[in-house]
């Protein structure tokens, strides 16, 4: 949460960071912080390493989505609350037979924050990250 809120905090952080690796003395020591933790929790090495990647870039990928306009009307000024309410009312008027899913979950498609689609992601990783723990690492 504290890497997300970094880059949300630093405009094109995430652009720049995104699929790259260069440790610098602040990188090196949350890496090392991270890998520690994990290992200490009773991941294997190799485990922990894939972690690490995982969560940065489930982390960079989000941020990356999070600030680019999600509509035409988003890019041109409009609030993303605004864009995503005007994306749940056309979802709302789409044809019931042809799109019964897209109708019916218009609200629970748009509605949630940016924080609660992060949140919920980031609990689902760590759901299954506690499941490989339980089932012993390789």
């Amino acid at each position: 949460m504290r890497y997300r809120r970094h880059l949300l905090g630093k405009r094109d952080a995430a652009k720049v960071v995104a699929g790259r690796l260069a440790p610098g003395p602040h990188l090196l020591r949350l890496m090392e912080d991270q890998l520690g933790r994990l290992r200490e929790a009773g991941f294997s090495d190799a485990d922990a390493a894939m972690i690490s990647y995982l969560l940065g870039a489930f982390v960079q990928g989000f941020v990356l989505q999070e600030q680019g306009p999600v509509s035409a009307s988003e890019a041109m000024g409009a609030s993303r609350r605004e864009a995503a309410t005007a994306a749940g009312e056309q979802l709302r008027r789409l044809p019931q037979d042809s799109f019964p899913s897209l109708v019916a979950l218009a609200d629970d498609l748009t509605d949630p924050s940016m924080e609660d689609r992060f949140s919920f992601g980031l609990e689902r990783l760590l759901d299954g990250l506690s499941t490989l723990l339980e089932q012993g690492t390789r």
